[in-house]
């Protein structure tokens, strides 16, 4: 789960079922109730649930604390500023206002049709969560009553995972959109728009990925299974976006505020976009540990049902990533 400053995984099935946690390298089939228009296009996507959420703060507006009091973020002005948020203890990071670069950068060959045409975006200044949400982080919101428990307590190697002191610093994955939603509304916060997301992601000179163009490496990401499950986040220091946002490639997938439509980026204003009005599915970004190097470039988009939390086979989980709603203006 991570956050991110201003309107603006993936694991196992509902605690419900019982599922085979093996990754398998077979091509995966699409989880029931995604549209022909989300499956497998080139290459099959290796579907897997969601487990986490990135949450977002308007620079002007008041972060509310779990106590009813209110603590104002900073003005976020300039790249490598940094703020914890009081409210769950996340750092935060600052994405300062301007245009971006959002969409198919030039020359990607891999880039699908839902990330064109590419153009230049403007959004206002915002604070989002420099990684993404944690089992610790998660586990105090259950227990003050604002989140319900992930739908899966494992993850893919791990049978005693979310609620085990090791895998504290790690993801917390198997959430569906309602819960990520729910964390960063605990948290004062809010999910990131698309747009805020894959700003923070790739700054704005126009990179395929967080770290730049060169192609993902063992030592940038989790990713194609290398390691076969989640790794804790931050430990990809190399792989961190302009902004210090760390774990924005692989790793978990990370849900986002917006509903999906492939035909999107044919009408988005060219300032402070937030998505279609209304939808069917809500988009998730960032690729996870179990994905090909393709579906972690920046501006990959996926779409799925809000209450999906898991692929019809195992696969990585996908934390959000808050941010706290402190923008610059309109919050």
């Amino acid at each position: 789960l991570k956050r991110a400053e201003k309107p603006e995984g993936e694991e196992h099935a509902p605690e419900t079922r019982t599922v085979n946690v093996e990754a398998t390298a077979a091509p995966l089939p699409v989880p029931p109730g995604l549209p022909q228009a989300l499956k497998p296009r080139r290459r099959p996507r290796l579907w897997v649930g969601l487990a986490g959420a990135a949450c977002v703060v308007a620079v002007v507006a008041l972060l509310l604390s779990r106590g009813g009091s209110t603590a104002p973020a900073p003005a976020c002005t300039k790249v490598g500023q940094h703020w914890t948020n009081p409210a769950d203890g996340g750092e935060m990071v600052c994405v300062p206002a301007g245009e971006f670069w959002m969409g198919a950068a030039d020359g990607d060959g891999e880039a699908d049709s839902d990330e064109k045409p590419g153009r230049l975006v403007y959004l206002d200044a915002y604070w989002i969560d420099r990684f993404e949400v944690t089992n610790a982080q998660y586990q105090r919101c259950v227990s003050a009553g604002g989140c319900t428990s992930p739908r899966d307590l494992r993850s893919s190697t791990r049978e005693n995972y979310y609620s085990n002191p090791t895998y504290a610093q790690y993801p917390v994955v198997y959430v569906d959109w309602n819960q990520a939603s729910a964390y960063c509304a605990w948290a004062g916060e809010g999910l990131p728009s698309e747009a805020q997301w894959e700003k923070a992601a790739r700054g704005t000179d126009g990179r395929v990925y967080p770290w730049g163009d060169q192609a993902p490496a063992a030592s940038l990401a989790n990713f194609n299974r290398n390691l076969g499950d989640t790794t804790a986040v931050g430990s990809y220091p190399e792989g961190a976006s302009p902004y210090g946002a760390e774990d924005m490639a692989g790793n978990v997938w990370e849900w986002v505020a917006d509903w999906y439509s492939k035909d999107y980026y044919q009408i988005a204003p060219p300032r402070n976009p937030t998505g279609p009005e209304s939808g069917e599915y809500r988009v998730f970004r960032g690729g996870s540990w179990l994905n090909e190097a393709w579906l972690l470039r920046s501006s990959d988009r996926v779409g799925g049902n809000p209450d999906f939390t898991r692929g019809s086979t195992s696969g990585s989980a996908v934390p959000s990533r808050p941010g706290s709603w402190l923008l610059a203006s309109d919050f």
